[in-house]
């Protein structure tokens, strides 16, 4: 059994993150039709509710093996809800000259507050708890050091709220911005006329 494990949890694990990724983008392509700033609340609320999840999840290996992996699975869809909202919400408050630039520092502020540093951090929360190199009190050290992550879960519910106050003006900032440009490249290109490709030139840039 034990040797299943990790092919067990890796099947879950897979199958919960494409499900996610899938219904996170067709409930903000749905919700938006009703609220602007749905895509914002859903990665909010799935933060919120995949907190509680989560501890139980924590909780569950000395109950079940079974729960545990349905829990697991849970906490992960919930996670991956908001995946392709998150991408979608940074390219739609960027205007369309930065937004691959906006999406390489979006990748890269993912990876260094999250992958990188979280499992230095809950190494060294569960080594400064254990003082007994036994494979029970190393269990429970590592149990108590991801408690933390379920108050990180509430965290980014409270600023994905934050961003569903403010994500709708941003995005008429920037179709006014596109608006305004393409006005701006008309006017310029009824001005010049076809005949000065200079000119053309200069207002692209512009």
């Amino acid at each position: 059994m034990s040797s299943s494990v990790p092919l067990i949890f890796g099947i879950s694990l897979c199958f919960s993150g494409i499900i996610g990724v899938l219904l996170g983008s067709y409930l903000g392509r749905r919700l938006l039709l009703i609220q602007p700033n749905a895509d914002a609340l859903v990665c909010a609320g799935s933060q919120f509710i995949c907190a509680p999840v989560l501890f139980f999840t924590l909780l569950s290996p000395s109950v079940s093996f079974f729960l545990c992996v349905v829990l697991v699975f849970l906490v992960d869809l919930l996670l991956c809800l908001g995946w392709a909202l998150v991408s979608d919400m940074t390219m739609s408050v960027v205007i369309p000259t930065r937004r691959s630039t906006a999406s390489a520092v979006q990748m890269i502020m993912t990876h260094a507050l999250g992958d990188c540093i979280s499992p230095a951090i809950v190494g060294a929360i569960s080594d400064g708890i254990s003082d007994i190199a036994s494979l029970e009190t190393q269990y429970l050290s590592l149990q108590r050091a991801l408690f933390l992550t379920p108050f990180v879960c509430v965290l980014g519910a409270f600023l994905f709220s934050m961003l569903s106050l403010c994500v709708v003006k941003g995005r008429r900032a920037v179709l006014q911005f596109i608006e305004e440009s393409k006005l701006f490249q008309n006017s310029t290109e009824s001005t010049c006329g076809a005949s000065s490709p200079a000119c053309l030139t200069d207002a692209s840039r512009s």
